[in-house]
């Protein structure tokens, strides 16, 4: 597909049917510089790299507590099974937050979802780390991974890297 000056589609799309069919398709006018494929190296790497650290922090804090849980265990005085909650639930909430934030990128784009969702989840992790009890723990990670599990889901740079 070839940029064009005013940004329309050149031909029309085709299905494996052979039938002409209606996309909205995302198009760029010629040196658009939103259009990815202007953006110079330095600048896909450096988006490449927020997005990897991104990701890493997620996946770290997905599984941070790990290491104290029987210090969890001991400062609320519940077993090993509840105090592991904490672990399941974030990662639960891995897999509902794609539900809503998959199809509100689409309609009000990526950026605010990773800020919005990055905000509440830097918001909540000091109710775990300052939590009274095991529920107020288990309550925000649990929110924490839905509000993490944006970065994961919307994921998508390896297009941007190929021109």
């Amino acid at each position: 597909m070839e940029e064009t000056t005013t940004g329309e589609i050149i031909k029309p799309i085709i299905s494996n049917a052979g039938e002409e069919v209606q996309y909205k398709l995302v198009t760029f006018t010629i040196d658009d510089p939103g259009n990815p494929k202007n953006w110079s190296k330095a600048f896909k790497w450096w988006c490449t790299l927020v997005i990897a650290v991104m990701c890493f922090i997620v996946a770290f804090s997905s599984s941070v507590i790990t290491a104290g849980i029987e210090g969890v265990q001991e400062e609320f005085d519940v077993s090993r099974s509840v105090t592991l909650l904490s672990i399941t639930l974030f990662v639960i909430g891995f897999g509902i937050g794609p539900m809503a934030f998959a199809p509100l990128s689409e309609i009000l784009g990526r950026k605010i979802i990773y800020v919005s969702t990055l905000g509440v989840s830097v918001i909540l992790i000091v109710p775990c780390a300052v939590a009274k009890n095991i529920e107020t723990l288990l309550v925000c990670r649990a929110l924490c991974g839905i509000a993490m599990s944006a970065p994961m889901t919307l994921v998508c740079l390896p297009q941007f890297m190929s021109s």
